[in-house]
């Protein structure tokens, strides 16, 4: 009997070590599944205090491939702002990091999970912490797919020998990318964008113009129309690296009497991806007394574009050839995010809009005509329109601002029309991301205990008050499920932030100001709940203007 149970003690023994052993392996080849092929991450070094003050120079991206168990430095961009809540890409900057500077990087470059004593070959490296970015899905479809990347500090490492995904020809005003190629015209107006082959098109450009329209009243009574003719573009300035490109105009409006219903200098910012460009107005400013019955911004086709096809949330198939089609149903479904795609052999162009609700009625513009239009007050560029598809918004009168965001996908041709609504449901809901520091454990033993959190805490957001996005740090001391969540000042659930199961650790996840349908929440006073077993903790933010 006794040697029967010292027989079952040693075979549950050697059990054990082997199931640790499977759990190890498992922490060390845990890949990353994670699918958000177009997505790209942004955020503050508020999130990371070791890595302030140090130049930009020295910090580095790695992603970890499993199946290969190799390093792989990736694209990653820095770019350096000034202190105010509105980030200004343009001035002089000191070459070292601070807490608003911008970290960018694509999400599908992330890799696989290591464990804490799997480095990168650099000495140096090896002195300071690393830090650990494990993004995640929070999307209802897709909750629990993560992926992993990670941020070394080394002024001897030397590895960014990547293909930039981006480039900018300042004196053409011309934006390059591996997967489209956008340009503008000596107005500043883009009039010029094609999917490359390398990117599922066939290269041709399929834009005749970006065309805006306005018409409205001003004092006395006096009529007005607005083309983007009356723009005048008076500086351009960009910033240019491997993973992103930000252009910044300045903009005038001559109406008459060189008195325009918005204010000079007016800003347009844009910003191109690898695989989208972000247009924003950046906060048109009017003139008060200025009345604007009908505001329109549309992406006019060209007659590259014939034989694509039109597809919304609730318009499918529309060919585009420059006839006028059937009745069109031009409701959007969405007041503040909506989606629209031109799709066929010459590349998938989808836009998402972002458009804050104003006005009386805001709806779908798609007008696909070749005849050539008389009325030249409202009709520019090549006369003709192939699918033109864009925002109109009409019975709206001006007191303050209008901001407009555009995302533009340049994909590969001939997509389904449910691709449209998987991205808007990805951009609705980025990912978030959860960091831990690290150290080269050579000695596991002591370091990593001491390094463990105590108890649950829930710190303060930072910065406060904030514009846009603010960074949420809380603390585990054990496995255990934690839920945060936003709350307005009458207690009501604005967004999810965090539902899920977290080792034992230190976590930062960041807030972008928008709710759980992707739209932004008005300025004001916030808080965060962080809830876990017995743990109960409520703190405020605000949002600023």
């Amino acid at each position: 009997m006794k040697k029967t149970f010292k027989f079952f003690s040693v075979f549950a023994f050697l059990i054990g070590i082997f199931l640790s052993s499977e759990i190890v392996l498992g922490q060390v080849l845990q890949e990353k599944n994670l699918d958000r092929p177009y997505e790209v991450r942004t955020t503050n070094f508020a999130g990371f205090p070791e890595l302030l003050n140090i130049p930009t120079t020295q910090i580095h991206l790695f992603a970890f491939r499993a199946a290969t168990g190799t390093w792989e430095a990736i694209p990653f961009q820095i770019d350096e702002m000034d202190g105010d809540v509105k980030p200004n890409y343009f001035v002089t900057h000191n070459g070292l990091i601070d807490g608003v500077d911008e970290l960018s990087y694509l999400v599908k470059d992330a890799g696989d999970k290591v464990t804490l004593g799997n480095w990168i070959d650099d000495e140096e490296s090896k002195t300071y912490f690393r830090y650990e970015i494990e993004i995640y899905d929070t999307t209802v479809a897709n909750r629990g797919k993560v992926a992993w990347i990670y941020i070394y500090r080394s002024s001897t490492l030397k590895p960014n020998n990547f293909a930039p995904y981006m480039d900018y020809d300042a004196t053409a005003d011309f934006v390059k990318s591996l997967f489209y190629e956008v340009g503008f015209n000596s107005k500043g107006i883009m009039d010029y964008f094609s999917v490359t082959t390398q990117g599922g098109g066939t290269g041709v450009d399929i834009l005749d113009r970006q065309k805006y329209y306005l018409e409205g009243i001003f004092p006395p009574n006096l009529e007005f129309t607005v083309t983007e003719n009356k723009f005048i573009t008076t500086r351009v300035m960009a910033v240019k690296g491997p993973v992103r490109v930000i252009r910044r105009s300045l903009n005038d409006l001559k109406i008459m009497y060189d008195q325009p219903p918005f204010k000079k200098d007016q800003p347009m910012t844009s910003k191109f991806y690898p695989n989208f460009l972000q247009y924003s107005s950046g906060g048109i400013e009017f003139i008060q007394n200025y009345g604007v019955g009908l505001i329109r911004q549309t992406w006019d086709l060209s007659e590259n574009a014939i034989g694509m096809k039109f597809h919304n949330t609730n318009n499918r198939e529309v060919p585009i050839d420059g006839v006028p089609d059937r009745a069109i149903q031009d409701t959007l479904e969405h007041n503040v995010l909506n989606w629209m795609m031109a799709t066929g052999t010459q590349g998938t162009i989808l836009a998402v809009n972002d458009v804050e609700f104003i006005g009386a009625s805001q709806r779908l513009f798609y007008f696909d005509d070749a005849t050539v239009q008389k009325d030249t007050t409202k009709f520019t560029g090549d006369m003709k329109s192939y699918g033109e598809m864009g925002i109109q918004i009409t019975g709206y009168r001006i007191a303050d601002t209008l901001t407009y965001k555009s995302n533009i996908f340049f994909l590969p041709g001939n997509q389904d029309a449910s691709l449209g609504d998987k991205i808007l449901n990805d951009f609705a809901t980025p990912v978030t991301e959860a960091l831990s520091k690290q150290n080269f454990l050579t000695n596991v033993k002591s370091k990593e205990l001491n390094g463990r959190p105590k108890a649950f805490v829930l710190g303060q957001n930072f910065p406060n008050p904030f514009n846009p996005e603010t960074v949420i740090d809380f603390q585990v001391p054990r496995a255990a499920f934690v839920k945060i969540r936003i709350l307005n000042i009458l207690g009501q659930n604005i967004r999810t932030l965090v539902s899920q199961n977290f080792e034992a650790g230190r976590y930062q996840f960041t807030w972008n100001g928008k709710n759980d349908f992707g739209q932004k929440v008005g300025s004001g006073i916030y808080f965060y709940l962080m809830e876990s077993e017995d743990f109960r903790d409520l703190k405020k933010m605000i949002l600023a203007d």
